[in-house]
């Protein structure tokens, strides 16, 4: 079956969504990609049945990452490294 994969969107590995051809364990919904049957991720978070689904995580990802670093930057601007004298 034909999947889209998120979850790796953010990272230099993929450079955003890809397509990939899977087996989908039926219980699980864990999606393992051929060949070698490499574990993925769950259907429906970080791999997806359509590109849209995949697009729109991805989205999601790269907004709560910005956010993610937006608070980082904050706390690093708040730093002092003043010397107090005794």
């Amino acid at each position: 079956m034909k999947v889209w994969v998120s979850k790796y969107a953010l990272t230099k590995l993929t450079d955003g969504v890809y397509e990939t051809e899977a087996v989908i364990a039926e219980r699980t919904k864990y999606v393992y990609e051929q060949p070698g049957l490499r574990f993925v991720s769950k259907l429906g978070f970080g791999a997806h049945e359509t590109r849209e689904a995949a697009v729109a995580d991805a989205e999601k990802r790269r907004t709560a990452r910005i956010a993610s670093l937006r608070r980082q930057i904050a706390r690093l601007e708040k730093l002092s490294f003043e010397e107090t004298l005794s």
